[in-house]
């Protein structure tokens, strides 16, 4: 999955069910959208794949500072 909170910083993460999870991430001051999923067979790898390539937009954890052409890069990802 592919989230943004309210400072315009993504999640990239993994899920079996990513409305849950970004609603058990979300506070009520700091609420956490779903930008995109993507189905996919080994969600692991492409969670790594993707962590890879925007290593160094890491600002720690699965948050990234991730700019229109990454965000349409990932967005193609699921389609």
């Amino acid at each position: 999955y592919l989230f943004k909170d309210r400072y315009g910083l993504h999640k990239i993460g993994r899920s079996i069910d990513p409305q849950k999870r970004a609603k058990d991430i979300s506070q009520p001051n700091y609420p956490v959208d779903i930008v995109c999923t993507i189905k996919t067979e080994d969600m692991v790898a492409l969670e790594q794949s993707l962590h890879g390539r925007f290593a160094e937009k890491r600002l720690g954890g699965e948050w990234f500072e991730l700019n229109e052409n990454d965000i349409e890069y990932i967005k193609r990802l699921a389609k």
